[in-house]
């Protein structure tokens, strides 16, 4: 496993066929009248295979419904224990029809359309003598919910002790609770409700509840607790000493405890910070583990004592006397006791970075253990995490982050569990650019590089508005093996970069990038791809571009690439070549000839669109046009690019004319003189002149071969053949023998009607073919793209990439959130 990679094992048979099932539900399950899934009749499914048909589901949270959910209905053909149901679009309708399993795990954070009733709770408690672990988590648990209605009947006097009416849970063997973002400050009794019938409760998590500091007693209800999270509940600094005189009193067992803090703002600072960490390790001699996450509770620094000669320091005599009976401690309250975990993440006065942390495990942001260890421990707290990608974020920026395995693995999970936080996403994808533009990425296994290509494309589509999601994550799309690594999901990822290109107050780089991945995308892939790109609209977009730019007189690259998409897309692809007629792209190709006459890339490729426009037999009256045809006529005399724009207006007016002189309906130019002229300048070309232009089939030309009546298009032809297989033999020689070109062109040389020159161009072409089948077979390719494209080797992407990178600027590769 080369830098800590996981070795790249394709998924087992029974992850491909949940993957299938999760696909096509319908292999399993019959949709019924109300559009639900049932299972289909005898089919029995065992535990595993249910719950990890959930699990892939849930890889796609969108898709897994109520209707899904349906199929696990009858729990006598299907069997669940354990759900996680977080970040799904689930209701209480879905939660019932698996209510009647016998579940011992069951996750609903951060479920939006789970309606926190009072029928929900009655559901809840069906399943409750079987729970062990629960967790749940709602926006507005406290507000309009069953919680509301308890409170109500609480502040009306009702008493909670043995009262079933005010019970919550009643899950007798509940072991793990986690219960967030709830707000018992109104009524404090409330959480006594919830957990008086909880007495064996080992586990409870409160995060970012609001809590009564007067009112802890309710620990007294579970005493059996080993871990309590009370990470993001304010604690007030004047009641700080009750509330942990609370906690030591009521759960003395206490392994774990979490009093983490998290302000990005400000640091939470208490008065005799050292003595309330004291406290703590006094009253909870059990503890091991312990989370004190952006607060000051580490203290001050101990500072060795000053000489009385100046810049001196003095040895502090009376600690190296006591070293040899107590390990030398930088954390004041925690002299003689070391912790398995110690929380230390954006603490006062760095506590992280100090020497001899008595500690096994130190999240914190001194050094990149320290920092992973962050990622990996709080992937459930955003207020955390955005801490930790900050801090790693500057790593990579500032130093050399060695296990980017983990790092990587880290950064997906947090983007996975938090979709909808806009900071998190930013941030994660900020350090994701660095790994996957970093020499190591190229060892990750495709597994992990398609989970890293999904996440980023979960960030874009959840706010596509965000013009800092979009940059970063185009520039680190940029880095992938584009279009290979991304056609599995082609289509969700061009209308992501459509949506992006479109906006007329784009951000320019966003643009510019996107515009540059579509032109990527269109260049090396079939016809399918290219007509469903075309179906997407992206002819539409590219001419909308172009229009923007004639209007403000501009020529830049993203004009010059948007016709090289165009070109691309448009390659034997008549369906795009007529969506570029129907939008007055021919139009837009004069303007810009006449706005912009020296801009050689800009000519090349609109030449080379103009090229494949002219090969579709039934678009071609349509460039019967006097307008378009003297441009042709004129371009043919174009040194622009070496011979690029005069090679491509003399192919276009080659296939023009092919269609016979009763097709040339226009007075002028006339035909005969526009292909006189265009026989002088072929033969004016260097016949070893290399080009800037890629063909995948050589059909357009061969057809032209055979055009016996109009002998100039055999002409520009041949002469294509002959000087593609004499400057790239290795590459066009067997494509032009597989094809039957040899063939083809050996007809040619026996056919009395060809003029001299286009045999002799003949013979060269099969005479290099015959020489190049001779040589030793060591590097030949077997197939090129007849499209142009900017990005015509992985190498000259590369490149490409790097010096876009660098012309922004390093600070502006990638964002993060100011």
């Amino acid at each position: 496993m080369a830098f800590g990679w996981p070795q790249n094992i394709p998924d087992t048979l029974q992850e491909m066929c949940l993957n299938i099932f999760v696909k096509n539900p319908e292999a399993l399950a019959t949709i019924t009248e109300g559009n639900r899934y049932t299972l289909r009749p005898g089919i029995f499914l065992p535990q595993e295979i249910c719950e990890g048909l959930l699990k892939a589901w849930r890889e796609r949270p969108e898709e897994l419904t109520d209707d899904i959910l349906y199929i696990f209905e009858d729990p006598s053909r299907t069997r669940l224990a354990k759900v996680n149901l977080s970040q799904t679009s689930v209701t209480n309708d879905g939660l019932a029809y698996i209510q009647k399993h016998t579940l011992s795990d069951l996750c609903l954070l951060s479920c939006s359309n789970i309606d926190p009733s009072r029928l929900l709770f009655e559901m809840l408690n069906t399943s409750g003598y079987s729970l062990r672990t629960l967790q749940l988590g709602f926006k507005d648990l406290q507000q309009k919910s069953y919680f509301s209605e308890l409170k109500c009947q609480m502040s009306n006097g009702e008493q909670f002790v043995h009262n079933d009416k005010l019970t919550i849970f009643n899950c007798p063997n509940l072991q793990c609770l986690s219960l967030r973002k709830v707000s018992f400050k109104s009524c404090p009794l409330l959480l006594n409700s919830v957990l008086m019938p909880l007495n064996r409760l080992t586990f409870l998590d409160l995060y970012q509840c609001e809590l009564k500091p007067e009112c802890f007693d309710f620990l007294s209800n579970v005493p059996k607790l080993l871990s309590l999270s009370l990470a993001q509940v304010y604690l007030p600094k004047d009641k700080i000493d009750k509330i942990i005189d609370s906690i030591c009193k009521h759960v003395k067992g206490l392994r774990h405890l979490d009093l983490g803090m998290l302000d990005q703002r400000s640091k939470t600072n208490y008065q005799d910070p050292e003595k309330i960490l004291s406290r703590i390790i006094l009253g909870l001699p059990d503890l091991v583990s312990l989370d004190i996450s952006g607060t000051n509770l580490a203290g001050e620094k101990a500072v060795t004592p000053e000489s009385h000669r100046l810049g001196v320091r003095r040895p502090n005599t009376k600690l190296k006397e006591e070293e040899s009976e107590e390990t030398n401690c930088s954390i004041p309250g925690l002299h003689g006791k070391t912790l398995d975990f110690l929380g230390l993440l954006n603490c006062a006065n760095d506590a992280c970075e100090r020497e001899s942390i008595p500690a096994k495990l130190i999240t914190g942001d001194a050094n990149e253990e320290q920092i992973l260890l962050s990622l990996q421990t709080y992937q459930d707290r955003s207020s955390h995490i955005i801490v930790a990608l900050n801090s790693l974020y500057n790593l990579f920026r500032r130093s050399v982050v060695r296990n980017q395995a983990d790092a990587l693995d880290a950064i997906l999970s947090c983007m996975k569990q938090h979709p909808k936080d806009w900071h998190v996403q930013i941030s994660g994808s900020a350090s994701l650019f660095y790994i996957v533009k970093g020499e190591q990425m190229a060892h990750a296994p495709r597994k992990l590089r398609k989970k890293a290509i999904d996440i980023l494309l979960d960030a874009m589509e959840n706010r596509d508005d965000e013009q800092t999601m979009l940059r970063n994550g185009f520039l680190t799309l940029c880095h992938f093996d584009i279009p290979h690594e991304v056609l599995y999901c082609y289509k969700r990822l061009v209308k992501i970069l459509l949506g992006a290109v479109t906006p007329e107050n784009q951000d320019h780089l966003v643009q510019r990038i996107g515009i540059s991945l579509l032109n990527c995308l269109a260049c090396q892939v079939d016809g399918t791809e290219k007509r469903m790109v075309g179906e997407l609209g992206v002819i539409c977009t590219m001419l909308s571009i172009v229009r923007r730019k004639l209007e403000s007189k501009v020529c830049d690259e993203t004009l010059e690439v948007s016709w090289s998409t165009m070109w691309n897309v448009t390659d034997e692809t008549p369906s795009n070549c007529e969506k570029f007629m129907d939008g007055d792209g021919m139009e837009l190709f004069i303007q810009c000839l006449k706005e912009f006459p020296e801009k050689p890339e800009l000519l090349r490729n609109m030449m080379g669109l103009m090229g494949n426009i002219s090969e579709v037999k039934y678009l071609r009256p349509r460039l019967m046009n006097q307008k378009y045809i003297s441009k042709f006529s004129e371009l043919l005399n174009s040194t622009s690019d070496g011979i690029e724009v005069s090679y491509n207006a003399a192919g276009v007016l080659s296939h023009i004319a092919c269609d016979g002189a009763e097709a040339w309906i226009i007075d002028s130019p006339r035909r005969t003189d526009v292909l006189k002229t265009m026989v002088g300048v072929i033969e004016s070309w260097d016949i070893s002149a290399k080009r800037n232009i890629n063909y995948r089939s050589f059909e357009p030309i061969l057809r032209l071969v055979q055009a016996y009546d109009t002998p100039e298009a055999q002409h520009w032809a041949v002469w294509a053949l002959c000087n593609l297989t004499r400057v790239y033999p290795e590459r066009y020689c067997s494509l032009l023998e597989k094809e039957s070109g040899v063939e083809i062109l050996l007809a040619l040389k026996a056919d009395p009607r060809p003029y001299s020159r286009i045999k002799e161009l003949a013979s060269k072409v099969v005479s290099q073919i015959t020489e190049n089948k001779n040589k030793p077979s060591e590097s030949k390719e077997g197939s090129a793209s007849h499209v142009d494209s900017e990005m015509t080797s992985e190498e000259e992407d590369e490149e490409d990439r790097e010096e876009e990178v660098e012309e922004e600027g390093e600070d502006s590769e990638v964002e993060m959130i100011q």
